[in-house]
């Protein structure tokens, strides 16, 4: 039996095991008890049974049930030429129950994440040497292109100083902040903490202390840091030390449902720990990237700024 060859009666089996699956993951079944039903609730006669068993197109349990095999994606790539439809309703419930499991788990870690943050007012200055250091590394620290010239970089060398730099940038931050010596530091206290992370983080070889300092000039980052604001400063450090403790504990979800659920998870404990709202915290960010691009920091806003989904 051919997933292309099935007779009309066979094919109604195999949509109703497809429905049997669809109703129990929308009602958030796992896997493993998904889709199963007795051969007399699909309507299933033994020689239909014994042929999509014998193809691999049916599993059976112990109980005598049997469901679609969806886990084997040999079968789900037969089934997709016929049933595109249905594997592709079936790979979308598969994909929001994945993520609903990574989000719980995701929400575990931020309660850790906040809890390190209330232990002790010194954790913040790790915690925003760290997410300064993302944020400003993810932004590929945009400039002016005759800036980056008059101080002999090229625009691709410019790139690689200046992700470079960013971690002794955002160290710079964090010292206006709290007691935090060197980078390393803040990834020791990290590794420290409860907080639950599967890949160390590592960072890119250290530029030199001349270019850093021409990175600094180029950026107006002296200007930059003068201007900061505490809340602003923790706000973009928590969101974005968030990220990246989520995405080294591979606790990033992919659907967009869940994504925005997670980043309100994170909006919710961020504002617990600034005591104050999300349009406090924004306007206060908007008014800060006014100010430097009214110095003529015009590139303030594409550095300074929430992960996309966040905002």
């Amino acid at each position: 039996m051919r997933v292309e060859n099935l007779d009309p009666s066979t094919m109604e089996v195999v949509e109703r095991m497809f429905q049997a699956l669809f109703d129990d993951l929308s009602s958030e079944k796992s896997q493993e008890q998904a889709g199963w039903r007795s051969c007399n609730e699909f309507g299933i006669s033994p020689v239909t049974q014994t042929g999509l068993l014998r193809a691999e197109i049916s599993e059976k349990n112990l109980r005598d049930e049997v469901r679609l095999n969806f886990r084997d994606y040999r079968i789900r790539r037969q089934l997709r030429k016929t049933f595109e439809v249905q594997v592709a309703q079936l790979e979308y419930l598969l994909e929001i129950q994945r993520d609903n499991i990574t989000v719980r788990k995701a929400q575990k870690v931020l309660g850790q994440i906040s809890a390190v943050v209330q232990q002790s007012s010194e954790s913040w200055a790790n915690l925003i040497a760290l997410g300064w250091w993302k944020m400003l590394e993810t932004s590929g620290m945009p400039a002016l292109i005759n800036d980056v010239l008059s101080e002999g970089f090229s625009p691709e060398n410019w790139t690689v100083k200046a992700v470079r730099s960013c971690p002794q940038l955002a160290l710079g931050v964090a010292q206006r902040w709290g007691k935090v010596s060197q980078f390393n530091d803040a990834i020791a206290f990290l590794e420290k903490t409860e907080i639950y992370i599967a890949d160390p983080i590592a960072l890119p070889p250290l530029p030199s202390q001349e270019d850093v300092n021409k990175v600094e000039k180029i950026l107006k980052w002296t200007e930059v840091e003068e201007k900061l604001t505490e809340c602003s400063v923790k706000a973009l450090a928590f969101s974005w030390f968030a990220f990246l403790v989520l995405e080294h504990a591979n606790l990033l979800p992919y659907s967009t449902e869940y994504s925005v659920r997670l980043f309100d998870n994170i909006w919710s404990d961020l504002q617990k720990l600034l005591e104050k709202n999300q349009q406090d915290i924004l306007r206060e960010l908007e008014s800060l990237l006014g100010t430097l691009t009214e110095k003529g920091i015009a590139w303030a806003p594409d550095i300074l700024r929430f992960p996309e989904v966040i905002s």
